[in-house]
């Protein structure tokens, strides 16, 4: 997934000024896998309807009255979103919102199960993920890559991999409907991972190795720097020369590491 997520129809609105009972909603839109999609954006209140067209890269503006519960859905896909907008003039809020596409029906999160998008980064060679039942102790998923699994609600799951530490291994999925839930699971050494929420943000997953003598940097400071709002986010590498870094979506970011020049990297997306 994650190393680092029109038509002009929207024109119009944007163009006039926004009143004092309206917010502004800047969305993307993407698929699962984090793929921009094309389609018409639908927002549905006790008391208003609205619709807005995404562009190519799934980005699109909205006014849309504030104080309101919005059901948020596309024509594609079962999945939607309820989003309340709360009594505040003059508010920009930014969604990233993610659906599920599949014709799998499967796939699909419903009111008795949630799906659970699961990437995975540096799993050793011949090495598989096991996710556990609590409740019955039983497997019910073996996987060695990205996977969109449907749970049951109301329970506790364990993630193993056998011979790996894995930190934060027990996810908990409650009782909401239609959820659907993203987390990552990083390999950072033979012995040792960590199991992430990933929504609403990107990784960088460095991998720092000397080129001359080709083996891993360990204990080296990495710092990423966003362009739009300034702020700065450190890690440290691993014995095995590795750095995860979580990081807000749709900004720019440089890369800086001791004793070299500073690198420019294009728009993050996960």
């Amino acid at each position: 997934m994650k190393k680092l997520t029109v038509l002009f129809l929207f024109l119009s609105t944007i163009c006039m000024a926004q009143k004092d009972s309206e917010a502004v909603l800047r969305l993307s839109i993407t698929d699962l896998d984090g793929e921009a999609l094309l389609t018409e954006v639908f927002f549905k209140s006790s008391n208003k309807e609205y619709s807005v067209q995404t562009d190519k890269n799934g980005k699109a503006e909205i006014f849309v009255q504030i104080d309101e519960a919005y059901r948020i859905s596309i024509s594609s896909s079962l999945t939607y979103f309820d989003y309340e907008i709360p009594d505040f003039p003059g508010q920009v809020y930014d969604l990233p919102l993610q659906y599920n596409v599949s014709d799998d029906i499967q796939n699909v999160p419903n009111v008795g199960n949630a799906l659970l998008v699961l990437s995975v980064l540096n799993l050793p060679e011949g090495k598989k993920i096991e996710i556990i039942d609590m409740k019955t102790k039983s497997v019910i998923s073996t996987i060695t890559d990205k996977a969109h699994i449907t749970l049951p609600v109301n329970n506790k799951y364990k993630i193993k991999i056998s011979g790996v530490s894995i930190k934060n291994d027990i996810l908990i999925v409650d009782e909401t409907p239609y959820n659907a839930l993203y987390y990552l699971l990083y390999i950072s050494d033979s012995e040792n991972a960590t199991f992430l929420n990933s929504d609403g943000n990107g990784f960088f997953n460095v991998n720092y190795i000397d080129i001359y003598s080709k083996t891993p940097v360990s204990n080296e400071k990495i710092c990423i720097k966003s362009k739009k709002i300034k702020k700065e986010y450190k890690g440290v590498t691993t014995q095995n020369g590795t750095c995860l870094i979580k990081v807000p979506l749709d900004d720019t970011y440089s890369l800086n590491i001791t004793q070299e020049n500073e690198i420019d990297f294009l728009d993050v997306k996960a």
